[in-house]
C-alpha cells in the first residue's frame, strides 16, 4: 500500500519522499502506448510538467476526473492496487 503524507502533483505538498514513491509507482504502470506513465528518473522532483501529465494518465486509465493529483486516501489508494510493487 502507497502511504503519503501529502498530496503530489500540481498545487500539491510535493513532498520530496512523496514524490518519489509516486514516480515510483508511475513508472510500473504502462500507458496506452505500451511505455510506463513516468518515463523519467525517481528523483522526487515535482517542477516538472511532465509528473502531472503522468498523473492525469493515471486518472484516465482508472476513469477518474483529471486533477492532477495523487492525494492520500483515494487516487494513493487506486495507485497501489495498479501498481506490482508496495512501498
Amino acid at each position: 500500500m502507497i502511504i503519503l503524507s501529502g498530496s503530489v502533483g500540481k498545487g500539491g505538498l510535493n513532498r520530496v519522499h512523496d514524490v518519489a514513491v509516486v514516480q515510483a509507482a508511475l513508472k510500473q504502470i504502462k500507458g496506452s502506448n505500451g511505455r510506463p506513465l513516468w518515463p523519467g528518473p525517481i528523483d522526487g522532483k515535482a517542477s516538472e510538467d511532465s509528473l502531472g501529465s503522468a498523473i492525469a494518465g493515471f486518472e484516465s486509465k482508472i476513469n477518474r476526473r483529471i486533477s492532477g493529483i495523487i492525494a492520500p486516501g483515494g487516487e494513493a489508494n487506486a495507485l497501489s492496487g495498479m501498481s506490482p510493487n508496495t512501498y
